[in-house]
């Protein structure tokens, strides 16, 4: 299974750094031991009949894991562990390197395989939609994120400041103090201004090694990718410390906050959390709404929005107006319900004219309630003309489509698919060379019905209505 994560935890001090070797593919034990028999010696010899795939490092020509004994608990993984037919078996080597020191001179380590935690990074954060209610959790299912160590927004230009000491210092792109080995992410939005506070509890932690122990906490505010560091546990949280809370913090209306969890030095811990709402009136968005825009084409107005976030999100309803007051319904679009990853919606309005027009976006929960998340307005003069040909045959189609293009330079296009509600069915992003281009469709899956087929080039569009005639299987 290409999700499957390969993980090593050292859990001792050694006079100097063991490799350990991932060996594999191949197709049974004894294959692979005669292949990497002469790499089991006192030197990490690989040889040219071996075929290592998966490693952190390769220096001096062979491939390694190298565990520094300056942190007994340190933490590395192989995300996707490949295979080939009849080629499923990996093998770890693990080799010590005996020198002299004051420390141990064989390593202790723990192995394990699993699957990767849905939560392990912020964009997969898992959501707290209630508070004053107690949650758990665990650090068991996570895995050596691929972001940098304590950059967890993968965005240089967000910092921790360095009053928070470890690994901020303002400008480095480390949006935590702490090093992350295996971290969980949950998150939560304000419905309107508030005040919070976290209550975080670590319950049990297996790491053996003392100073390897328990768990690291901090509280950002922000977004998946543009994260501010705003207080930090103590650190590390062990199962006997007490229970820690933070300082009150203010979010505003729409504003988002972030919790991650971390295994100290890769320990893996179970703990609890328990998010309260100290001050304000209410404790979530029912949907985080990230943009509402339209886009005018020939014959119609395209309306497009995203959602970061859905809780308990049943539909929503799209409303025009041409004064701004009064308002009726152009469409009903259904919701996510509960999701925790970006979701994109559009809806199309062919009933135009010149002049100043208004829409509204109304989102509804399943137990009725309903708020208002979107308002825009557009004002068009005159239909819009643009400098390239889009043609389409055959027209009607009951199996597969040409989108014949042409356009005076090289440029990058890129095609959608629409259907009358506005979901986009297909999408192909291009490169076409000056002149005419055919991209070709397949619609055999389709629905018969009418769909909309839109290019985008530069800054042009066009839009070409098509009829899906005959359903194939």
């Amino acid at each position: 299974s290409p999700t499957l994560v390969l993980s090593i935890l050292q859990t001792n001090i050694t006079n100097c750094a063991p490799y350990y070797a991932i060996w594999g593919p191949y197709p049974n034990v004894s294959t692979g031991c005669s292949a990497v028999l002469n790499g089991c010696v006192s030197t990490p010899t690989v040889l040219s009949t071996a075929t290592p795939t998966n490693y952190i490092y390769n220096i001096g020509g062979y491939n390694y894991v190298d565990m520094f004994y300056t942190d007994p608990g340190v933490y590395v993984s192989f995300n996707g562990l490949n295979t080939t037919p009849g080629n499923n078996t990996y093998l770890i080597q693990m080799i010590n390197e005996n020198c002299g020191g004051p420390y141990n001179r064989w390593a202790k380590f723990c192995i394990g395989l699993h699957n990767p935690a849905t939560n392990s990074t912020p964009s997969g954060a898992s959501l707290i939609d209630q508070c004053g209610i107690q949650y758990s959790g665990s650090t068991s299912g996570g895995y050596a994120p691929s972001q940098s160590l304590s950059n967890i927004d993968n965005n240089n230009s967000t910092s921790c400041p360095s009053s928070f000491g470890g690994n901020c210092n303002g400008s480095n792109g480390n949006d935590v103090p702490f090093i992350i080995n295996n971290p969980s992410y949950f998150t939560f939005c304000a419905t309107a201004t508030g005040t919070y506070n976290i209550k975080f509890d670590v319950i049990t932690c297996i790491q053996p090694v003392s100073g390897a122990q328990g768990s690291q906490m901090a509280i950002l505010i922000g977004s998946a990718n543009s994260m501010t560091l705003n207080q930090v546990a103590t650190n590390p949280m062990l199962p006997s410390s007490p229970i820690w809370t933070s300082s009150n913090f203010t979010l505003n209306t729409g504003q988002c906050a972030y919790l991650v969890v971390d295994g100290f030095a890769g320990d893996q811990c179970s703990y609890s959390y328990t998010l309260n709402n100290v001050g304000g009136s209410g404790c979530f968005l029912p949907i985080e709404l990230i943009n509402f825009g339209i886009e005018e084409f020939e014959n119609y107005n395209l309306l497009s929005w995203e959602t970061a976030t859905e809780i308990n999100n049943d539909y929503f309803i799209l409303e025009k107006s041409y004064d701004g007051i009064n308002f009726y319904q152009l469409g009903k679009i259904k919701g996510a319900g509960t999701s925790y990853f970006k979701n994109t919606y559009s809806f199309i309005d062919a009933n135009i004219t010149n002049g100043i027009v208004y829409y509204r976006l109304k989102q509804f929960d399943f137990n009725g309630e309903s708020k208002v998340v979107g308002l825009i307005d557009v004002k068009r003069t005159s239909k819009i003309s643009n400098g390239f040909n889009v043609e389409i045959i055959p027209n009607p189609s009951d199996a597969f489509i040409d989108v014949i293009i042409n356009y005076f330079k090289e440029s990058i296009i890129n095609i959608s698919i629409i259907n009358l509600d506005g979901k986009i069915i297909f999408n192909e992003i291009e490169k076409i060379e000056p002149g005419k281009s055919i991209i070709s469709f397949d619609l055999r899956n389709l629905e018969d019905g009418m769909y909309f087929v839109k290019v985008e080039i530069d800054k042009f569009i066009k839009t070409k209505k098509i009829i899906k005639n005959g359903r194939q299987n």
